[in-house]
């Protein structure tokens, strides 16, 4: 019961809840229970006058404060809880604009001690799980490079022969003015390459009217640029495939057509490509020659040489085989002597690589005095 001039116990507040509600619940029964029209109208009636005095009265500091929420979490089920949440519905209503206008991302930087976070980072390990191949490969690496590497060597080309054209302009207006003629009445280039002329016009055709396909003479200076390059990839190439590759010369003793197959007087690396090759007595005799003018290596004092040829190469020349002693003696330096045999193989280095043997050749080893 309540003081006369005061408030209700806080230990009553429950209590007097549950009283008012019944006292609500059993006023509204009967009425309820009577069918009558005005039913309604007399519950909510009798509900406005009674929860807020009811709600007025209770304290609701008071009664959190008697709540054990420890003992009330532990008996919620928070699975079943979040399989009944509708987490699509509860993401649609938040406004995701809103909450990020309130937040403030400058004050969370400077919170955020990035020294202690990244000394917690084991850089190590987490270059191990990155896969540069697959990373390279997917920002393709290597057709950028290949993309910059055309691009300068094209921009060094284009460089270099806009340099050679203006050359060839120079020199061409050079002959030009010493020939006394103009220009104009010089066919800049091939028709195929310039098309067709119109009679009468002063001017070339536009390029959609020459076609895909346009081009001039070269000048002097671009012809003789070309012929020196053309010239030295030449002797490089050969150069290099001289020291790299192996040139053996073998005899063929016999072919057996049966077995389709050819006997020759020297072993034949597996897989190597080989020629037939066919002379006649006046290169076997040039032949001998160089070999005699390389075996002095520009020596100018008499050397002792000692021929080896091949049997081979005897069968050829026939009655002509003194020929070739002679044009290897006539090479040598004035003065010098020579001696020498046949056999059926020679071995000897060829140029600067290592001996093998070989067939229908000529080999010379000169021996010389040198001072001391």
């Amino acid at each position: 019961m309540p003081d006369v001039i005061g408030e209700p116990p806080e230990e009553g507040l429950i209590g007097l809840a549950l009283a008012a509600s019944a006292v609500v619940s059993s006023l509204a029964a009967p009425v309820l229970g009577r069918g009558d029209e005005r039913s309604p109208n007399v519950f909510t009636r009798v509900v406005e006058q009674v929860v807020p005095t009811v709600v007025g009265s209770v304290d609701i500091d008071a009664l959190l404060e008697r709540i054990d929420l420890n003992s009330l979490l532990d008996r919620i089920d928070i699975d079943r809880l979040l399989t009944r949440i509708d987490v699509d519905a509860l993401m649609a209503r938040v406004d995701v604009k809103a909450l990020l206008d309130r937040i403030d991302v400058g004050e969370i930087v400077e919170r955020v001690d990035l020294d202690a976070v990244l000394a917690q980072v084991d850089m190590t390990a987490l270059l191990d799980r990155i896969d540069v191949a697959s990373l390279a490969e997917r920002a393709e690496i290597g057709e950028l490079v290949a993309q910059s590497s055309r691009d300068v060597a094209g921009s060094t080309l284009d460089l270099a022969r806009r340099q050679l054209v203006a050359i060839d302009l120079l020199v061409l207006r050079l002959v030009q003015r010493v020939l006394h003629k103009r220009g104009a009445a010089m066919e800049p280039g091939p028709k195929a390459l310039l098309g067709t002329v119109l009679a009468g016009a002063d001017e070339l055709p536009s390029e959609a009217e020459l076609g895909q396909v346009t081009g001039r003479f070269a000048g002097a200076a671009t012809r003789l640029a070309e012929f020196a390059i053309d010239v030295f990839m030449i002797i490089t190439l050969f150069g290099i495939a001289a020291n790299v590759v192996t040139f053996l010369v073998r005899t063929v003793l016999g072919i057996d057509e049966t077995a389709q197959s050819m006997t020759f007087a020297g072993d034949i690396p597996v897989g190597a490509r080989t020629r037939l090759m066919r002379s006649n007595h006046d290169r076997l005799v040039e032949g001998a020659a160089h070999a005699g003018a390389q075996a002095c290596h520009g020596a100018t004092d008499p050397v002792l040489a000692i021929a080896v040829s091949c049997v081979g190469r005897r069968m050829v020349l026939g009655q002509r085989v003194e020929e070739e002693t002679a044009a290897t003696l006539e090479a040598l330096p004035r003065d010098s002597s020579q001696t020498g045999f046949y056999a059926y193989g020679e071995i000897s280095p060829s140029g600067e690589a290592a001996c093998n043997l070989h067939n229908q050749t000529m080999t010379l080893t000169t021996i010389r005095e040198v001072a001391a």
